[in-house]
């Protein structure tokens, strides 16, 4: 029975790992969950899961759990806060793996003690192998830590990847449904209701927009470049509005795999649990004889500039993607507050970009310090 650790756990990806748990309930149980302030819903999954741990953002959360949790006579619980309670987790003997599924980059030095304990981390939050993807790759190098991501397209890639020959590989290429707007060609005055419109996914409002914007498929490819140890010029995206292929591999010779599965989060979590082992799943099984047609469409860079501030700020390299990032979810958090219109996200990111300068083989002090100072930077334009 292995012990699984959810960071992130009233979100989606989190919702849906409770769901795949329950249905693997003889192969994994559940011993920690953490949350921000949604308190209620926390409630509400400790009386199913029954953790040894919760974890909550502050004090104030964990004293509002803690009442309800006394009154419906939880049991015994370990109520932790903040990214102290965060670390304790992530290194106790009990957790066998690590479902990282926090939003932001908030759970870096957590997740960080959790490769150094050698768990398995099955990896959600794209942000935090985008601003500190190469050292999170080289400490699971240095201490044999398992990431295997839950991302549908990286998920894809890496069942297509297994067991394969790095330098065999010619391209990798991940798909995007292309959000509510890869077919418009007036891009503005786009409203909020307008962008949070996924036509496949359902997701929270920050990923929606990057959707949008394609931002977040900039942040795919800078984490398949960092997971997979692949040049940018070798990633390419496509977009794919029916969602049933989510990543293909071309090799040197010519030849291509793909990875096809509906649309659904919960294969890519039962994935990163289970691997190498494949069992029965709560996905439906892909009938193609009902797909009419798969399309596939290269993405306009004029129309779509975050996915090509994406492509720069990896071939920069350095404490590039981590500005990238920090000024992305700047400009989001502003668009989503009505303070902002749509096209001013990636004008954002690209001054940004433009006014810090660039470390090369950064610390994790200095991109702390970037990430700090990128968000800063981007509320000072706004």
């Amino acid at each position: 029975m292995k012990k699984v650790a959810i960071f992130g756990s009233t979100g989606s990806v989190g919702r849906a790992t409770i769901e795949v748990i329950r249905h693997l309930k003889s192969e994994f149980m559940i011993s920690a969950i953490a949350a921000g302030t949604n308190y209620q819903r926390l409630v509400k999954q400790v009386i199913e899961t029954k953790p040894k741990f919760v974890i909550t953002s502050d004090e104030k959360t964990k004293e509002k759990l803690y009442k309800l949790l006394t009154k419906v006579n939880a049991g015994k619980i370990t109520i932790l806060t903040g990214e102290q309670g965060l670390s304790q987790v992530a290194i106790d003997d009990e957790i066998d793996i690590l479902v990282m599924a926090m939003s932001g980059t908030k759970g870096i030095i957590p997740l960080i003690k959790a490769i150094e304990e050698k768990k398995r981390i099955a990896l959600s939050t794209k942000e935090l192998l985008v601003s500190f993807g190469s050292i999170i790759m080289q400490k699971a190098n240095q201490y044999g830590a398992e990431i295997i991501p839950i991302d549908s397209e990286l998920a894809g890639l890496h069942q297509c990847l297994s067991g394969r020959n790095p330098d065999e590989v010619k391209k990798l290429i991940i798909t995007a449904s292309g959000g509510p707007f890869f077919k418009r060609k007036n891009m503005s005055n786009i409203s909020i209701s307008e962008a949070l419109k996924h036509p496949v996914w359902k997701m929270g409002k920050k990923i929606t927009v990057d959707s949008a914007t394609l931002a977040n498929k900039g942040l795919e490819v800078i984490e398949t470049s960092r997971l997979f140890s692949i040049p940018p010029e070798k990633i390419e995206v496509l977009i794919h509005p029916q969602s049933i292929i989510h990543a293909l591999v071309e090799f040197n010779d010519n030849s291509t795999l793909a990875q096809l599965s509906l649309p659904d989060m919960r294969l890519c979590i039962q994935y990163a649990l289970t691997f190498p082992k494949r069992v029965k799943s709560l996905v439906q099984s892909l009938d193609l004889s009902e797909q009419k047609k798969l399309e596939f469409y290269s993405p306009h860079q004029n129309r779509f500039p975050a996915l090509k501030l994406a492509y720069q700020a990896l071939k920069t390299d350095g404490t590039a993607p981590c500005i990238f990032n920090a000024a992305n979810e700047v400009a989001v958090g502003y668009f989503l507050a009505g303070k902002i219109g749509f096209n001013m996200i990636p004008k954002i990111i690209d001054r940004t970009l433009k006014a810090l300068p660039i470390i090369n083989n950064p610390t994790l002090l200095d991109l702390l310090k970037y990430e700090e100072r990128a968000l800063k930077y981007a509320e000072r334009i706004i």
